[in-house]
């Protein structure tokens, strides 16, 4: 399974694309979706009541500042602020 990064170059090369990465801090995947979680899949797994066997990263939801930062940076790439 190709990484984030690896798909992009990937994507660089075959199709000639300009493909832009920022990463953001105090953010994770559903930055939005309420208060920044840092855990594994194991801890989220157990806080719905199952298990999951491979040890990996799995936080969530943002800070009000990294929630801002992604929100100032995508109106600024979409023209609507500076």
């Amino acid at each position: 399974m190709l990484t984030t990064l690896q798909w992009a170059e990937k994507v660089k090369v075959k199709h000639n694309a300009k493909l832009e990465i920022k990463f953001f801090d105090d953010v994770a995947h559903g930055a939005f979706l309420g208060p920044l979680k840092v855990q594994t899949a194991q801890q989220f797994a157990a806080s719905r009541g199952f298990q999951m066997p491979a040890d990996m990263g799995w936080s969530e939801g943002g800070t009000p500042a990294g929630q801002q930062a992604i929100l100032r940076t995508a109106l600024q790439f979409f023209g609507v602020a500076q």
